[in-house]
């Protein structure tokens, strides 16, 4: 089970911040300083609303959790 009453369990937990980490970095969300402050918290938000959206559709491993999420992304422009 992905998640618990209180949130997600450990390993679910640190599969999404090492995959959010590394999306963040790959898509230049951290070093974009033309984006803005609003801007980037924006992204960030949707590629952590998607990584959450692919724990609760079942991808466990990190390669599929990400393609996923870039898929969704991508979806909604």
């Amino acid at each position: 089970m992905p998640f618990t009453r209180s949130g997600y369990d450990p390993d679910t937990l640190a599969l999404l911040y090492r995959v959010f980490n590394e999306l963040s970095s790959d898509l230049g969300f951290a070093r974009d300083p033309s984006a803005g402050e609003g801007s980037s918290e924006a992204r960030s938000l949707r590629l952590a609303k998607a990584l959450m959206d692919g724990v609760a559709a079942g991808h466990r491993d990190p390669e599929s959790l990400k393609r996923h999420a870039l898929a969704k992304l991508a979806a909604n422009g």
